[in-house]
């Protein structure tokens, strides 16, 4: 059995007698003590900025409409470039009536959404009247359009602790449906998304099951985390652009007509998955596109940028019979 250690106290010393002996006098005393005070204080400071901001708390959301009550939960609020985050959903039904659900594309009750910013980073400098240009009417779209946000909804279908497999899921009164679905960071699959705090959204739809013909109402909870350094952040939109601009078949097309005959010019980012997709390679890409009329005749320069690299997968210039998504 051990005894319970005893307190150890340091000795109080008297410092001053000391220092007066070296010839600090009292006012000295005073001005030494005044600078250990702020030291300690600027000391406290640095160390509380350079801390951690705060541990993960955990995915916690609720919202409430139509007698029914949504819960989103989950392990941590935190999850890494890439990274997959598990959700937890239940819907309450609290009314005195059923209610059905109905189900999103891939089956599921619910769907998980969050709008992630792609990487900003702005590209080289152009000095080429023609790039100039083209960058700007890119980035005018973007802002007239639904902005540089990418919407993500999980590659996998939540999964239902029910044995309904068709048709929509009804809850009885007083009853809870339980779902689980995985999140992951990524613009799109197989490319991580940047850092920084998202807002996750989860959404069902549900109307009374007496009401076949009525419409379905929104169920709605949103959660804030935060996406953590994990895999490398793919190239942005404007060196994407660049990599094309830098191709000598692109270039050469677009400078064979003025840009006042573009009708349209994008860039953005997907991954269309395995199987035939027509000119789109498998995988992620960014995909470079301008159209444009010349003299009566619809022209198209579609290309495609690999992500993590910066590579040109392929250029597909087109000129005559060009139709909008092939040459």
């Amino acid at each position: 059995m051990h005894s319970t250690p005893k307190r150890v106290q340091s000795p109080t010393v008297d410092a001053g007698p000391g220092l007066r002996r070296l010839g600090v006098s009292t006012r000295g005393l005073t001005l030494l003590f005044i600078l250990a005070v702020a030291f300690v204080i600027f000391s406290f400071g640095a160390f509380r900025n350079s801390a951690p901001t705060g541990s993960s708390t955990g995915l916690d959301a609720e919202a409430k409409a139509g007698g029914l009550r949504i819960t989103v939960t989950g392990t941590t609020d935190r999850v890494e470039a890439g990274g997959v985050l598990q959700v937890d959903v239940s819907i309450e039904n609290t009314g005195p009536s059923p209610v059905g659900i109905a189900r999103w594309e891939c089956g599921a009750p619910v769907s998980l959404e969050a709008t992630l910013l792609t990487p900003s980073s702005p590209g080289r400098d152009l000095s080429d009247p023609i790039e100039v240009a083209l960058r700007a009417r890119v980035a005018h779209q973007e802002q007239t359009g639904a902005g540089p946000g990418v919407i993500t909804r999980p590659q996998e279908c939540a999964t239902l602790d029910t044995d309904q497999t068709f048709g929509n899921v009804k809850i009885q009164a007083g009853d809870e449906l339980h779902a689980t679905a995985s999140w992951r960071a990524e613009l799109v699959d197989g490319v991580p998304s940047a850092t920084g705090p998202v807002t996750l959204t989860v959404r069902a739809a549900y109307r009374e099951i007496d009401m076949a013909k009525a419409q379905y109402l929104p169920l709605v909870a949103t959660s804030r985390l935060t996406v953590l350094e994990g895999k490398a952040a793919p190239i942005s939109q404007a060196q994407a652009l660049d990599a094309v601009l830098a191709d000598k078949e692109f270039g050469g097309w677009l400078r064979a007509a003025p840009s006042s005959t573009w009708t349209s010019a994008n860039v953005f980012l997907q991954n269309l998955g395995p199987g035939d997709n027509g000119i789109v390679p498998d995988g992620p890409s960014w995909e470079v596109d301008v159209f444009r009329e010349v003299d009566g005749i619809r022209q198209s320069a579609i290309s495609f940028v690999d992500p993590a690299t910066g590579a040109i997968r392929s250029v597909n210039l087109c000129v005559l019979k060009c139709g909008d998504a092939e040459p």
